[in-house]
């Protein structure tokens, strides 16, 4: 059960920048991962205007073109750049960042996940995840918030999306680790600004971006006697950009009200927790915002797997609330989901998942409840 430190994402390479002959030779390589999910199953809408089709193609992956070179004196120099399979927008490149690592630690320089999202943990999963948002491609919500590294639908929180950062490593000492991550720019676009921020939201209309996040993360990693522990907790922090509503809040009756930027302080923090014994895994894990926003509340989860050979079977349970955007209520999102995985041959996993999920409107009058039960099949490649 024990997880690398970046487990969601590759240690990576780069090069030592160099015009002549003694330019290191950074040897690099292809990883990666696909994912194909099939889902059938039943979706009822309370909005009348909704039909969702009761059958649904998830397909997800990325290539990574990783890289390190490893130096004399026992230094290693990486970077890591992956290539999105199936993305539509312009943003064709996800995490890119670049890392050197030695007795010392470890620094990231680049776009990439904060210390706190990295090193937190969660509830033992198979199949389709619960606990990742992607909940959201199976059975949609109608008006509820659905923001991913917020409250609504994971656990794994974070102020950004893959924001151009700096983060320090420590070696782990007794089981222990801490992170730490600095962000000066906050865009929320998943493209790494390069930008300084700009933060003057004065005026009608204006927009600025997030400045100044900050990210601790602290891990411990032991065994005793057969039993495996892991445990993390973290916490955020940033000067968030977001919109100020001058005529109201966003309503089916008024759904353009006028508006100016303006900026709030986010705070961020979770936990997790996992245990494990002879092939059994339990843990669960808790997030917590307070930002004043459509996304302040909370999420936690909790479930248990067993793996023998080649199995791995696994119930999940999540829940989470969030403000939403209207004076009174909130969000609300409970899930769960029995799954099981068999791997075919190595990084070669095929699944089945029944997954459960409800999605309640804060506006009790606004007829916007989902609820459903779908079956997934899905194949995964890790190369």
């Amino acid at each position: 059960m024990k997880k690398a430190l970046t487990a969601t994402t590759a240690l990576v390479a780069a090069g030592v920048v160099s015009a002549g002959p003694a330019a290191a030779q950074i040897e690099l390589r292809l990883d990666g991962y696909m994912n194909n999910f099939f889902g059938f199953g039943e979706i009822d809408n309370d909005n009348p205007d909704i039909d969702r089709n009761s059958t649904n193609l998830f397909s997800d992956g990325e290539v990574w073109f990783v890289g390190e070179y490893t130096a004399d004196n026992g230094i290693t120099f990486g970077a890591n750049i992956q290539l999105e399979a199936f993305q539509t927008d312009p943003d064709h490149i996800d995490e890119n960042f670049a890392f050197v690592e030695g007795s010392f630690g470890r620094i990231n320089v680049g776009s990439e996940n904060s210390a706190a999202y990295l090193m937190q943990y969660s509830a033992p999963e198979a199949g389709a995840p619960l606990n990742s948002g992607w909940v959201t491609a199976f059975i949609p919500p109608d008006d509820q918030v659905d923001s991913f590294r917020h409250p609504a639908v994971s656990t794994f929180l974070d102020y950004g999306n893959d924001e151009n950062g700096i983060s320090y490593f420590t070696p782990r000492f007794a089981g222990f680790q801490l992170g730490l991550t600095y962000t000066p720019t906050i865009d929320g676009g998943g493209d790494g600004s390069n930008s300084p921020a700009d933060t003057d939201c004065s005026g009608e209309g204006n927009t600025c971006d997030g400045s100044n996040g900050f990210s601790v993360g602290l891990n411990f990693v032991e065994s005793f006697n057969g039993f495996d522990v892991a445990v993390a907790g973290g916490f955020r922090t940033a000067t968030e950009a977001i919109q100020e509503f001058d005529a109201g809040e966003v309503t089916t009756a008024n759904p353009s009200p006028t508006s100016q930027s303006a900026t709030d302080q986010l705070y961020q923090y979770s936990a997790g927790l996992n245990l494990g014994f002879g092939g059994f895994t339990v843990g669960g894990s808790f997030g917590y915002e307070d930002s004043d926003q459509a996304t302040e509340g909370h999420s936690w989860d909790a479930g248990v797997s067993y793996s023998t050979g080649p199995i791995t079977v696994a119930a999940t349970y999540f829940q989470s609330e969030s403000e939403g955007s209207a004076a009174d209520g909130e969000d609300e999102l409970m899930a769960a989901k029995v799954a099981i995985n068999y791997t075919l041959a190595p990084g070669i996993i095929t699944s089945g998942t029944i997954m459960y999920a409800e999605w309640e409107d804060e506006d009790s009058n606004a007829d916007r409840d989902v609820e459903g039960i779908v079956g997934i099949i899905g194949l995964r490649y890790n190369f």
